[in-house]
């Protein structure tokens, strides 16, 4: 009885497996044939698929009707991603496979919304230099006397555009100028090292000292060292010479900041001339290095929670305690840095997370100081470089009353006025100290071939400066012969040149007249 229940069930068994063995092959067969008989890309069921696939006939229609007009611009000016057709319209696709968003698109876009923001001020800054004519045209007419009410009103809208047109220029310049991270600091440590020269190096020192003195002491800025009381002379004496000296230099207004406007001074100054402890009368070359370091504050930590990676584990220590018993003590990490800090010094967990976050926070700060003060050192190391004759950026010629600066290839002659103050701002930058004259200056220093400025066109033969603030002709003293240069004249039209062009062109004929 026992042996014919066990085949019963075990021809069940077999029957079922037989069965579903049977009816998965049949299944299987039958979505073959249905793969065979359907095309290659399978329409998605759900509604959103429907949606990406299905063509829109009204945003077909609206990207047929967006145009770009792409003006006559080079590539080579252009970021990376940009491309246009030069003197064209193009249109974008009419027909829109899917709407799945590229982020390499996106990051075209991007670029194009800065270069349309630019395009933008520069149609503005063109109808305003198009009225500023009709102005000036319409004040030589009444300069007869006729109507002087008239000429009053016209002056002074002439007046506001010129303001308005600066003002345009500056922004300009603010989009084509890349951000500078240290133009915030109000605050400096100057520092001066005589070299190679005795005596003389360190009479020229002092040279230097009197002149940065003076310079501070003209733009209202406090010149002193950090343990003086604040007043704006040092103890330093006028006939002292000076082997090495370290000075602060702060500005009160935030809106007038120190280091953009010393930071090119930083490197060895050079001089030639007959020293006063010569008896033979023969001239001497000596040097001094300048080192110009930002004065960063100490900067608050702050630690974002999703960086952060907490652990709570029980404390050890004594057996039987009520520390062992409960997870009360905490373990932080911080996953950018990787710095860990824990505690289990209290019985409560709120309060050693507290703690934990305090060590972890000083760990962070005590690491950026560390590599603020590695920073600095190797700043000053290559300000400074070997204090030899021949590693100097400016040299400073007495008998023939000439300043060098070697960094731009050019000289000048200041008439003897650069160590008394007054002239030291046009000891860099003869066309103007700003920022944005610095910036340029910058770029050459810097040996920087792509960098790309602009000049406002007021007349087809005449172009202004694109610093707004000192007006003056582009100076080849500033940006080099050889720095590339973005143009536009008043028909809207880009050119790419260079100011030696533009000399051998004779563009640069006169000064625009601010009057």
């Amino acid at each position: 009885m026992g042996v014919a229940v066990s085949s019963a069930k075990r021809a069940v068994r077999n029957w079922n497996a037989t069965n579903r063995a049977i009816r998965y092959i049949d299944k299987a067969e039958s979505r073959r044939k249905e793969a065979s008989h359907s095309s290659r890309v399978q329409k998605p069921s759900s509604q959103y698929g429907k949606a990406v696939f299905e063509r829109d006939a009204r945003l077909e229609e609206r990207v047929s009707s967006f145009d770009i007009a792409s003006e006559g611009i080079k590539k080579s000016i252009l970021p990376e991603g940009c491309d246009y057709v030069p003197k064209s319209d193009r249109k974008l696709p009419q027909a829109v496979g899917h709407r799945i968003i590229n982020l390499s698109d996106r990051e075209n876009l991007d670029k194009w919304s800065k270069i349309k923001l630019l395009m933008d001020l520069s149609q503005r800054l063109q109808a305003l230099v198009a009225l500023d004519a009709d102005s000036t045209q319409l004040l030589q007419e009444l300069d007869d006397g006729s109507d002087t009410a008239l000429r009053e009103l016209a002056a002074q809208e002439f007046a506001s555009r010129r303001e308005e047109i600066r003002s345009l220029e500056n922004q300009i310049m603010e989009l084509l100028l890349p951000p500078d991270p240290t133009a915030q600091y109000g605050a400096v440590r100057l520092q001066l090292i005589a070299g190679a020269g005795g005596l003389e190096a360190a009479i020229f020192a002092r040279d230097l000292f009197t002149m940065y003195a003076a310079y501070a002491r003209h733009r209202g800025w406090r010149f002193a060292s950090d343990d003086d009381d604040g007043a704006m002379e040092t103890a330093v004496g006028a006939d002292s010479p000076i082997h090495h000296v370290e000075v602060r230099v702060d500005s009160s207004d935030p809106t007038d900041p120190v280091y953009p406007y010393l930071r090119w001074e930083a490197g060895v100054h050079r001089v030639q001339r007959v020293p006063l402890t010569s008896k033979l009368n023969k001239i001497h070359t000596s040097t001094v290095a300048v080192t110009i370091l930002p004065v960063i504050d100490e900067v608050e930590v702050e630690l974002d929670p999703e960086d952060l990676e907490w652990e709570v584990f029980r404390a050890s220590g004594a057996g039987g305690q009520h520390v062992n018993k409960t997870e009360s003590a905490v373990r932080v990490r911080h996953r950018p840095t990787g710095h860990v800090a824990a505690c289990q010094a209290d019985r409560s967990q709120h309060a050693n997370r507290e703690t934990a976050l305090k060590a972890l926070r000083a760990k962070i700060a005590n690491e950026a100081a560390r590599r603020q003060v590695e920073t600095e050192l190797a700043e000053r190391r290559s300000q400074m470089g070997s204090l030899a004759r021949s590693d100097r950026i400016r040299t400073y010629n007495y008998q023939q009353d000439r300043i060098t600066d070697h960094r731009l290839g050019r000289s000048w002659n200041p008439e003897g006025r650069i160590f008394t103050g007054v002239n030291v701002e046009n000891a860099s930058f003869p066309c103007g100290w700003c920022a944005e004259v610095s910036a340029f200056g910058s770029a050459v220093t810097a040996g920087v071939k792509d960098f790309v400025a602009m000049a406002v066109a007021v007349d087809r033969d005449e172009f202004a400066s694109p610093c707004g603030r000192c007006r003056q002709v582009i100076c080849e003293f500033c940006y080099g012969k050889n720095m590339p240069l973005l143009l536009v004249n008043r028909k809207g039209e880009y050119h790419l040149t260079k100011i030696e062009e533009l000399h051998k062109m004779a563009f640069l004929s006169k000064n625009l007249d601010t009057k």
